[in-house]
């Protein structure tokens, strides 16, 4: 990676959240469609034969509708996103609407792709020997410095992964868009000596979790301990309620801060988790 003198650049990969509006295209494993699907997960230009796709969704009452979720790798835009986003993106993606009575939404088909990652720093994530993701992600900042790094693919995981620049992110959250989740892939500030710093500090920070933690408990106990307002936690995990009463689980980052999500269903490892009082 080498260090940005003028632009502190941060790239983050971005998805449709739990809260947003989840819909599905109708008749989409036709194979005159699946086609056209696989051709917007592919990032081929499809625009000249584009007909809008019909659309169909359950509920949409308290559901986010600026960025409904479909597939990894396939972005659906609400008008509105799209009047926020087009002048920083328009040159990268094409737009191919929709059809709905009460919706306007269309597809975001990212055709900018960038073989951007430097392999010699980056850890990949294998699985049946593909990539299936990154770890710890670097790329070659020389690449990025231009208007491209606002959306786009990369080969390696172009079917299922896109990534926006920090002016992207800026401008969905200055405009009061709701419904991606972003998270942090790179920052052109931080070496490969700053990730080894961060990652002792965790450990460290992990180390005196454990040490100083109090009792421990069983899953039943803990549950208790949250209807009174507590917090419990285990190793880098960490329960606790909403004020409405939600269950929320949190994880441990490398920044040592936890970051919490509404617990949709209860995974199997955390009950089989030893909890303390946090």
């Amino acid at each position: 990676m080498i260090k940005g003198d003028d632009l502190d650049m941060k790239i983050w990969k971005i998805s449709a959240g739990y809260k947003t509006l989840n819909i599905d295209v109708i008749d989409e494993l036709a194979p005159e469609i699946d086609d056209i699907l696989r051709s917007i997960s592919f990032a081929r230009e499809i625009k000249h034969e584009w007909e809008p796709l019909g659309i169909h969704y359950e509920k949409d009452k308290g559901k986010h509708t600026d960025f409904p979720r479909y597939a990894p790798g396939r972005l659906v835009f609400s008008d509105k996103s799209i009047s926020v986003l087009s002048l920083l993106i328009s040159e990268l993606v094409e737009f191919l609407p929709l059809k709905d009575e009460k919706y306007n939404f269309s597809f975001c088909n990212v055709l900018n792709v960038l073989d951007c990652v430097d392999q010699s720093l980056s850890v990949p994530i294998i699985k049946s020997n593909r990539v299936f993701d990154y770890s710890k992600m670097y790329l070659h900042e020389d690449m990025l410095k231009e208007h491209k790094r606002h959306i786009f693919k990369i080969p390696e995981l172009i079917r299922t992964k896109v990534y926006v620049s920090d002016e992207f992110r800026n401008a969905v959250i200055d405009a009061g868009l709701k419904g991606l989740d972003f998270d942090l892939v790179w920052d052109s500030e931080f070496t490969k000596e700053d990730e080894l710093e961060q990652q002792q500090k965790y450990e460290q920070y992990l180390a005196d979790l454990e040490r100083n933690k109090g009792p421990e408990m069983g899953w039943n106990t803990a549950m208790n301990l949250l209807d009174e307002g507590k917090e419990v936690a285990s190793a880098h995990w960490k329960l606790k309620k909403d004020n409405k009463g939600e269950l929320l689980v949190g994880q441990l980052t490398l920044n040592c801060e936890y970051e919490f999500a509404e617990l949709i269903f209860i995974p199997p490892l955390l009950l089989d988790l030893k909890w303390h009082e946090a």
